[in-house]
């Protein structure tokens, strides 16, 4: 063999072996560089005890075949397909650098030594330069219980552009949320399938004025602003890995943990590098998310925008007998003499109006609304009348609470163990709040009873929801109650088993800050083997009456039902309970509770069946 061949022969098996090195040393840093905490948020990747995936479900979302569930794979894909600008990936078949900009800069970043192609993306360019702002705000749409989807509140990303300020002009500024892709209207079916998993969920952008037109003025909900301290390169890391998920990604969509919140809390968790999903409770709830990001000092400053339905009794409520009087005149078209303030509370009433009903209003309506306005310009400019600033929702109570019960039932003493992972009750803390609101889900308790030493079930609670609005004339809301539980059946003062039963009531509501009166009638289903066609159905007659007052509420719950199966089984309850809550910090963590309960047949309606005197404390959590 000659040298020449020799020498050919060397420089060949050393290049291999360089390569082959090269690619042994690619192949380490690329296991390594795939556990990083960023490209582990670029994924959406959740390691657990029993799965350990990506918590994406669209397949354009990843670029290898097990992308979901192997990081290290997936970073590999995305190196190759860095390499080139010819491949087009995703449904908008574009390359994969204008496809994943945040992950093309995480990989150029982490991998110096290796030559990527970087083409021109116009199509993300122009979004971008549409969307993006100087800073970002984390925006809150208060609770809304006559809507299911919708009892916990909901948040979006709003990006902020200079010179955008002024409410008018933020208007045309970008949001960012996540929400359920559903075609049902929501109401029960929407809720079901929300709590079970039955959507997808889609990361949407759209104009402000979109969302707050929905929000605000249509489901007349409170809108909080919380901008954010985030510098420019978070605000622009932020943005590109939004793109990322708005043109691929879809998640399962529950109502409780992978919500519109959830989405949110992992962004602001990658580019802030914070690890907020560790600071929430079980729940990813709107409120609790909110919470964390006051307590991380992430918050600049905080804005209030009241729903039109508050800006308009804003209004109403500061007019004087003498102008209500005119008011209604005008309204009820008697007359057209009214001075500025009575006008402009018209004008309130009628945007109000419409709103409500979604622009379905009509063409009498919109005739009236016209002469309303043209009487109100020729008055000129009223001052003003702002809505009443309420506490902000992260001064609330945490959703969380266990009470621990200490007293007699009968003759016995009892200690009860109650449970409650969610969200707030009429007895709660009202700060932060809907005023007079009351969610409850999943709430168990236990009973130990001293003299007998016997443990046991004492009652699971599904759902409790009571929708208690302010019943005015001019706004006609109507309450109603849904409660869903399994409780005992007592023989000689002993739990034997325990019965089912649905309440569903409508009414009417009265309420201020500090006191509240309701009346609810409906129909109340109960089932047990025992009873007489397995079922007890009949009317329910409710009443609450509740007291806010020095940090301390009272609220007195009564019902009475009537079973049209077996006429002999009439059920009337009194429900006493008091809570008193001190002043200091330590009021939003705990509370002190007395609770008295009596339950009697009608026809021994002064001998209790069942009757109970308890005290303790509750800790929210």
């Amino acid at each position: 063999m000659s040298n020449y061949l020799r020498i050919s022969l060397f420089i060949t098996l050393a290049l291999n072996s360089l390569n082959l090195r090269a690619s042994d040393l690619l192949q380490d840093k690329i296991q390594k560089v795939s556990t990083f905490k960023y490209w582990k948020g670029l994924i959406h990747f959740q390691g657990g005890f029993f799965k350990t995936e990506s918590l994406a479900d669209s397949e354009s979302f990843f670029l290898a075949k097990n992308g979901k569930h192997d990081l290290a794979k997936e970073l590999a894909a995305n190196i190759k397909a860095f390499k080139s600008i010819e491949n087009t990936y995703t449904p908008q078949k574009i390359p994969a650098q204008c496809a994943f900009p945040e992950r093309f800069n995480f990989i150029k970043k982490n991998f110096p030594e290796i030559n990527f192609k970087s083409p021109k993306c116009p199509h993300f360019k122009r979004w971008k330069s549409a969307v993006v702002g100087e800073s970002l705000s984390l925006v809150f749409a208060s609770s809304f219980v006559n809507n299911p989807s919708s009892m916990f509140g909901h948040t979006f990303l709003k990006f902020n552009k200079k010179g955008n300020e002024s409410l008018s002009k933020d208007m045309f500024n970008y949001v960012v949320a996540f929400s359920a892709k559903a075609d049902d209207k929501p109401g029960l079916l929407y809720a079901i399938k929300g709590l079970f998993g039955g959507y997808k969920g889609i990361v949407d952008v759209q104009p402000f004025y979109q969302t707050l037109r929905e929000y605000s003025k249509v489901e007349s909900r409170d809108i909080w602003d919380y901008q954010l301290s985030l510098t420019k390169p978070q605000v622009d890391a932020l943005v590109n890995h939004i793109w990322e998920l708005y043109a691929n990604a879809n998640f399962d969509y529950y109502f409780f943990d992978e919500n519109c919140t959830s989405v949110l809390v992992r962004i602001l968790s990658l580019v802030t590098n914070i690890d907020l999903d560790k600071k929430m409770s079980g729940y990813s709830l709107p409120t609790d998310f909110l919470r964390v990001l006051v307590d991380s000092h992430l918050v600049e400053k905080t804005s209030y925008y009241p729903s039109l339905r508050k800006q308009f009794f804003a209004s109403y409520d500061s007019l004087s007998n003498l102008q209500r009087d005119s008011f209604s005149k005008i309204l009820d078209e008697e007359s057209e003499i009214g001075d500025r303030e009575t006008l402009s509370s018209l004008v309130h009433y009628y945007d109000y109006i419409r709103h409500d009903h979604e622009n379905k209003v009509s063409s009498e309506f919109q005739q009236a609304q016209k002469r309303i306005l043209s009487l109100s310009s020729k008055k000129g400019k009223s001052k003003e009348i702002t809505a009443k600033t309420p506490s902000a929702p992260e001064e609330g109570h945490l959703p969380g609470r266990i009470d621990l019960m200490y007293g007699k039932e009968g003759s016995s003493k009892t200690s009860i163990l109650t449970f409650r992972p969610t969200f707030h009750a009429l007895i709660d803390p009202s700060e932060g709040y809907e005023p007079w609101s009351h969610i409850e889900l999943f709430k168990l308790s236990a009973k130990f009873n001293h003299s007998q030493k016997d443990l046991v079930l004492n009652e699971f609670l599904f759902a409790e929801i009571q929708s208690l609005p302010d019943f005015k004339f001019l706004d006609t809301n109507t309450s109603w109650s849904l409660d869903l539980r399994a409780t005992p059946l007592y023989e000689e003062g002993k739990i034997n088993s325990y019965k089912g039963s649905f309440n569903l009531d409508m009414g009417l509501s009265k309420h201020s800050e500090y006191f509240l009166f309701s009346i609810l009638t409906g129909a109340r289903i109960e089932g047990h083997s025992s009873f007489k066609n397995k079922l007890k159905v009949g009317p329910n007659v409710k009443i609450n009456i509740g007291v806010n007052l020095f940090q301390t509420k009272l609220i007195l719950e009564s019902s009475y039902f009537y079973s049209l199966l077996e006429a002999k089984e009439k059920i009337h309850r009194d429900y006493l309970q008091t809570k008193l809550q001190l002043s200091s910090n330590i009021s939003k963590r705990i509370s002190i509770k007395l609770e008295g309960t009596h339950f009697s047949d009608i026809e021994n309606i002064n001998k209790a069946t069942y009757q109970s005197y308890l005290f303790g404390v509750g800790i929210y959590y």
